[in-house]
């Protein structure tokens, strides 16, 4: 029965609705503010539809990151994006990525990401800024 639960919350957390805890507490995702460093991409990004907001919360759930070894990325120089996700509790979580390597979350530890997947952070900010539906 407990995977059926998680299978329900999985998908709620799709939708981007959250369920935190033992208990069910459910929040649903009104915002994501998005800043780069990036010259191609020089506005901030605030989405608040839901068809964009699910496709860049389903963007940060889908990444594994790990902890890398020997490696400092605050003294890589490379572009790099804030995520603010903003809940309907007033919460917020902050990411941050640098570049497509490396990934922290709030005040967390840099983590290494799969190039590949954080490439399609920068294939969604494409989309956003050029009025593409994604």
């Amino acid at each position: 029965m407990s995977w059926l639960w998680r299978l329900f919350a999985w998908i709620l957390s799709i939708c981007g609705i959250l369920i935190h805890g033992d208990t069910p507490e459910i929040r649903v995702v009104t915002a994501v503010r998005i800043e780069t460093t990036s010259e191609e991409f020089p506005d901030i990004y605030t989405i608040t539809d839901q068809e964009t907001m699910g496709t860049v919360m389903g963007y940060l759930r889908q990444l594994d990151p790990y902890v890398p070894e020997e490696i400092d990325p605050d003294t890589f120089r490379a572009y790099s994006a804030e995520i603010t996700v903003e809940y309907s509790d007033g919460d917020q979580t902050h990411y941050t990525q640098l570049y497509t390597d490396y990934l922290k979350t709030d005040n967390g530890p840099w983590k290494k990401i799969a190039p590949e997947d954080g490439a399609n952070l920068w294939r969604i900010l494409t989309c956003i800024s050029e009025g593409n539906h994604i």
